[in-house]
């Protein structure tokens, strides 16, 4: 055909009786028929037209049993228009492997749909339909994913550097060694999501909601997570260097042996937080809330928790040199000083039995 921008139609759809069982193209755009008829196999049995609803493809996929001339492309591999796919109805549709790089799927529904291995670099995926489809592998560098429905989607190992998913949700997705470096995810919906080893290096998660998220073993060097909610999330030996959490809640967050060095936890919320054995090395606690948190065995060294609350906080263990509690409130906080360890700052209260004499806690 001359003008590839024609749905197949079968002719009973249209109320039409043509000979030996032949298809009519139809313009959908000029609502015109086009004289060219296409014909195939009188048997019945042959024919087999594949049930895609596809609003705008340069031609809907489709499937004929019938002989192939040497210079005409197989019509099993009939090529998606790329430049226009908004709004096309691609749930359940097997796309493993396609090339949709820059391809347009604004508010596509791609519901349970199967891309695995696809190319979507830079692909336009905004306000898309993408509930438990699988894009584990999946190239998605630069892809616009804003306000997309991911939730339950699969995402393993897919690429996904400097991604937009700004108020995506991404609801228990799994992410596992997912590469989200620089990716923009402010105001995403990762709550329960899986991102087990995932790169996140330089990820712009402010404001992200995370809530019982597993980032085990997870890259966070340098990403930003103000005010993002961490309550109970998972985060057992990630690394977080460089990181800004300034007024995050990781209220019960599991830390343990987290690199935590040179991060910012300004006014952040981590009550019963579980920071044993971390490296806490000039993190900056300003402020910060850690009400009955765990620091056992931790490496609090120049660390800053002036304005702190660590009432009942556990720091038995922890490396204190140079580490400043200046205003910093401890009453009930078990410690365990080395003596000899000095302080940068004095703190306000203190539990019974302790007091400060020149920056360096000692007992009465």
């Amino acid at each position: 055909m001359n003008n590839l921008k024609k749905a197949i139609f079968i002719t009973s759809f249209l109320g039409l009786s043509l000979p030996n069982g032949e298809l009519l193209a139809y313009d959908y755009s000029s609502h015109e028929f086009n004289k060219e008829i296409i014909s195939i196999s009188k048997n019945p049995e042959r024919k087999q037209i594949l049930k895609n609803n596809f609003s705008n493809l340069y031609i809907a996929r489709q499937q004929l049993n019938v002989p192939q001339s040497n210079n005409s492309q197989s019509n099993n591999q009939k090529k998606l228009d790329k430049n226009n796919l908004k709004n096309a109805n691609l749930k359940n549709q097997n796309l493993k492997n396609e090339n949709l790089n820059n391809a347009d799927l604004t508010k596509a529904n791609l519901t349970n749909a199967s891309l695995n291995n696809a190319k979507l670099k830079n692909a336009k995926l905004q306000n898309a339909k993408l509930k438990k489809a699988d894009l584990s592998s999946a190239e998605l560098n630069n892809a616009k994913l804003k306000n997309a429905d991911l939730i339950y989607s699969k995402l393993e190992k897919a690429n996904l550097t400097s991604a937009e998913l700004v108020g995506a949700n991404l609801k228990k997705a799994n992410l596992k060694e997912a590469d989200l470096t620089k990716a923009d995810l402010r105001k995403t919906n990762l709550s329960s999501a899986k991102l087990r080893q995932a790169n996140l290096t330089q990820a712009k998660l402010d404001k992200a909601r995370l809530k019982r998220a597993d980032l085990k073993n997870a890259n966070l060097k340098e990403a930003e997570l103000t005010e993002a909610n961490l309550v109970s999330s998972k985060l057992k030996n990630a690394i977080l260097i460089d990181a800004d959490l300034t007024k995050a809640d990781l209220k019960k967050a599991n830390l343990k042996r987290a690199n935590l060095t040179n991060s910012k936890f300004i006014d952040a919320n981590l009550w019963k937080a579980d920071l044993e054995d971390a490296i806490l090395q000039n993190a900056d606690f300003t402020n910060a809330n850690l009400i009955e948190a765990d620091l056992r065995n931790s490496d609090l060294r120049k660390a800053d928790f002036s304005d702190a609350n660590l009432n009942y906080a556990d720091l038995r263990g922890s490396y204190l040199k140079n580490t400043n509690f200046e205003n910093a409130s401890i009453i009930g906080t078990e410690f365990d000083i080395f003596l000899g360890i000095k302080l940068m700052g004095c703190p306000d209260y203190y539990p019974l039995g302790w007091r400060c004499e020149d920056n360096y806690l000692v007992r009465d």
